[in-house]
């Protein structure tokens, strides 16, 4: 098959979308070498990124060489799909190029979640048109609509009147970096580099309300003892509220701010934690929490869809989401607990399999 996907996220974005778009790709270009793919990016990548594949003879990154960016990932790139002769090609980010339902290529669309229908206060008027309108176009003119947990499914069929058995749920997979061991020595070294406290909690995410990490700041002060706490974050200054808590309480000795960090040290961040807190109040699936659990890591979640959806014993519940207290008492709860007496059993999800037997389906309907 020639597969092609949407890779905008993929050299754009360092987490989220961006880390869910490699995982997939690489996965399947290991464990699937008879296809071969392509990437479309409105962008023309880096050389120290496109070198990365040079060498790999199934692998085609495309851009646009003369077109608007933006138009050619919507429209224009409709002729080069032609042009490359693409059997499926894959929205990896919750849209499909307009008009792709009328020529001869079979579609998978992502749609990862319908959060800005929800938290409008994160994103402006236009930009939530713009979404809207490119995921419902997605969701009713792809051959194949998926999913990463059972409440963006449900949120699909709310807002777009698409039926349950029309949208497959495929949870999400981690880097395989995150599965694998370092020695005490090679993380005692990143966390001396990064300056880090030896004892902390870990945040990670950024400082919009959704994430709530300002009841995550609170909780220090319902601490029984001064405990540390760092923060990986997408940008370095806070919001004023967030500020003026940190500045009502002087707390800034208790707070280590960390941006654009290798994964790599994000990994030893996660094993050396105490505890990840992840608070959020809406999410499609918080890849996060799977990080940290496979870096047998127990993580602080709101007893609610998406993170009941898959269990472990590593995941410790919030009532209330939004209660400093109860947060403080679980990371009291959980500081004195040694780090070799945590065994958190992982389950490993291995997505890219899935979607390849998504696409092979697709294919097998469209031969017969």
């Amino acid at each position: 098959m020639r597969i092609g996907f949407d890779a905008k996220r993929f050299f754009e974005n360092k987490s989220g979308l961006g880390s869910f778009s490699r995982n997939l790709i690489k996965s399947l270009i290991t464990d699937h070498p008879q296809h071969e793919y392509f990437l479309y990016t409105p962008k023309q990548p880096s050389k120290e990124v496109i070198q990365k594949y040079l060498d790999i003879s199934n692998v085609k990154i495309r851009y646009p060489k003369n077109e608007n960016g933006n138009f050619w990932r919507t429209r224009g790139i409709l002729k080069d799909l032609a042009r490359d002769e693409i059997d499926i090609y894959h929205g990896l980010s919750n849209e499909i190029p307009f008009g792709i339902h009328k020529i001869r290529i079979k579609t998978v669309v992502t749609i990862h979640d319908l959060i800005f229908k929800e938290f409008k206060e994160d994103h402006g008027v236009m930009d939530r048109m713009i979404y809207d309108w490119k995921s419902k176009y997605a969701c009713h003119h792809a051959d194949k609509i998926v999913t990463i947990s059972k409440s963006s499914q449900q949120k699909i069929m709310d807002y777009y009147g698409i039926p349950a058995s029309e949208v497959t749920v495929v949870y999400q997979d981690i880097d395989s970096i995150f599965e694998e061991r370092t020695t005490q020595d090679q993380q005692e070294q990143v966390l001396q580099d990064l300056n880090v406290p030896t004892e902390f909690a870990l945040f990670v995410g950024n400082d919009s309300r959704r994430k709530n990490l300002i009841t995550v700041i609170r909780s220090l002060t319902h601490l029984k003892e001064e405990r540390s706490l760092v923060l990986v974050l997408n940008k370095r200054e806070l919001n004023k509220k967030i500020k003026d808590i940190i500045r009502q309480y002087n707390l800034y000795n208790r707070i280590t701010i960390l941006v654009d960090i290798s994964i790599n040290s994000l990994k030893v961040l996660y094993t050396q934690a105490k505890c990840l807190v992840y608070p959020s109040l809406l999410e499609g699936w918080g890849l996060p929490v799977e990080e940290a659990l496979a870096c047998n890591t127990l993580v602080i979640v709101p007893n609610a869809y998406p993170f009941t959806e898959h269990h472990s014993d590593g995941k410790v519940l919030l009532s209330d989401t939004e209660d400093p207290v109860e947060m403080a008492e679980r990371i009291e709860s959980i500081w004195p607990i040694k780090k070799k007496n945590i065994q958190i059993k992982h389950k490993i999800l291995r997505y890219s399999t899935t979607y390849h037997k998504i696409y092979e389906n697709i294919q097998t309907v469209t031969s017969t």
